[in-house]
């Protein structure tokens, strides 16, 4: 339960090549891996001599085809639903909000997993400001999704604390609506019997707990569904959904749940690049009502972003740059 995302398509790649079959189908999984990983895991499927086969929506095949020479074949094609065409307009209407997010901090952050002989933070300390998105790169297994856990209260450090505008909070004993984490992968997050029953479901229990915002935000469940252009998966069962559309389902929640706070785990993974355009103009838009944004990428769409901060982990330490 601790592997990375990255970690989780590393032990996947070495299960396939196990079982040493004629061919391997990759669908998107590259875009999880950091850049640094991404030539490592190349050359070990180019040695296998088996026929590697990628599925990709326009997601920079060219990256991928420097990694390799031989043995390759792709298919290419854009997203088959019009998920986008409405992206900018909701984009729009969430810019108008008026959100006063608090500050969040952390302070002397210790936490390490029984099972590692290395703490993820070691005395960590950063202040994220509401209003600006932060960029969280780095490499696979760093802590970027422990941190999020952290923030969000399913994991409790070991020593320090998390404040919230200067004052001590403990997220994992507080029923308040302080952040939203929006998984890497959406299905270990989505319940319900339908894409419509997750969305009122869980705006329903966002109005029964605190929030930290100024005001209600004026966003229904058929506003998000619309301007994420997942409508026609209303009526789905969340399991049978494509991928990304289960990747939008799990921001409409983040757009329901009420929080000032939002991370983005990969929240461009299985777009086209309209897709990932649509994406930075909402990511933006977030930043502009006043939320606070931590958005963890290993592509380049989020890259400078109007006043933008690119932080990574080191060495157990969150630091700007990368």
């Amino acid at each position: 339960m601790s592997l990375s995302g990255g970690e989780t398509v590393r032990l996947l790649i070495a299960c396939a090549i196990a079982l040493q079959p004629e061919r391997i189908a990759i669908d998107g999984l590259l875009e999880q891996l950091d850049r640094r990983s991404r030539p490592a895991i190349g050359d070990v499927l180019s040695s296998s001599k088996l026929g590697i086969e990628f599925h990709v929506s326009d997601n920079d095949p060219q990256a991928i085809t420097t990694l390799f020479d031989r043995h390759i074949k792709f298919e290419r094609g854009a997203n088959s639903v019009d998920l986008n065409s409405r992206l900018l307009a909701l984009s729009e209407r969430v810019s108008q909000q008026r959100v006063s997010a608090p500050s969040l901090g952390l302070e002397g952050l210790c936490f390490s997993y029984p099972s590692s002989n290395r703490p993820v933070f070691d005395r960590a300390d950063y202040s994220f400001q509401p209003g600006r998105p932060y960029i969280l790169k780095a490499p696979n297994g760093a802590g970027k999704s422990t941190l999020a856990r952290l923030l969000c209260g399913v994991l409790a450090p070991q020593s320090g604390r998390l404040d919230v505008a200067g004052q001590s909070f403990s997220p994992h004993r507080s029923r308040d609506n302080l952040i939203f984490y929006a998984f890497q992968n959406p299905l270990d997050q989505i319940f319900g019997t339908t894409t419509r029953a997750y969305l009122d479901a869980l705006s329903n229990v966002a109005a029964q707990r605190k929030t930290f915002l100024a005001g209600k935000i004026g966003l229904t469940t058929d506003d998000v569904l619309a301007g994420l252009g997942i409508t026609p998966f209303a009526e789905a069962e969340p399991f049978e959904l494509p991928f990304v559309v289960a990747k939008r389902l799990s921001l409409a929640g983040a757009l329901l749940a009420r929080s000032p706070w939002i991370f983005l785990d990969e929240p461009a993974l299985s777009s086209d690049a309209d897709g990932r355009a649509g994406l930075r103009h909402l990511v933006q838009a977030l930043c502009e009502a006043g939320f606070g944004t931590i958005i963890v990428s290993h592509g380049e769409e989020f890259d400078g972003l109007p006043h933008s901060t690119p932080v990574t982990i080191q060495g157990g330490k969150i630091r700007e740059g990368v």
